[in-house]
């Protein structure tokens, strides 16, 4: 993201929260919410309900990985975080410590882990154990004055309008086996 803002040769970038990159404009519309959610093993009986839900928990988090909501608790309690490489297998890698007992729960994007464990056919051996935050996330654009991004942010908000207006928007998340993300939203 740190070229994006230098150079400014990109029109647009998906899809960070206004926090992430203040210094993009943003359009009226988001494309989503990003909720970092705790996910364990079906059988598991533990809801995350607030920082003292997490006490003696074994929990997996990715590195580099920053919830402001935790950042405290993480800090004072670091014997109780297993960090893991954020990468394209960090979600395997955490369903398989799940499978194995080395973890309690892990933290991650709702919408990733559920997609992921949808296409490699573990949905039903693990759930969502309640959310930590949620952000709504965007097509940011580039403040670069010479991209003349006006126009863009105007016809992206247009065409998203319309496809909130048709109900269609319901539809395209379930083909992913997702909710849409305005109930979360508002």
């Amino acid at each position: 993201m740190v070229a994006f803002n230098i150079t400014g040769k990109k029109h647009a970038l998906l899809s960070p929260a206004k926090i992430e990159a203040p210094d993009l404009i943003y359009p009226r519309n988001e494309v989503g919410v990003q909720r970092m959610c705790f996910f364990s093993s079906k059988n598991s009986d533990w809801i995350y309900s607030g920082i003292d839900s997490l006490k003696e928990l074994r929990i997996g988090i990715a590195s580099d990985t920053s919830i402001q909501e935790l950042t405290q608790y993480v800090s004072e309690n670091k014997q109780q975080f297993q960090y893991m490489p954020y990468n394209e297998t960090y979600i395997e890698q955490s369903l398989k410590k799940l499978k194995l007992n080395r973890i309690d729960t892990f933290l991650f994007t709702y919408n990733t882990t559920i997609y992921e464990m949808k296409k490699s056919g573990v949905l039903s051996d693990y759930k969502s154990s309640g959310c930590v935050s949620l952000a709504k996330v965007y097509m940011a654009f580039s403040p670069n004055p010479g991209l003349k991004i006006k126009p863009m942010i105007e016809y992206f908000d247009e065409r998203m309008d319309k496809i909130k207006a048709s109900g269609v928007l319901s539809d395209i998340m379930a083909r992913y086996g997702l909710e849409n993300w305005q109930k979360f939203s508002k």
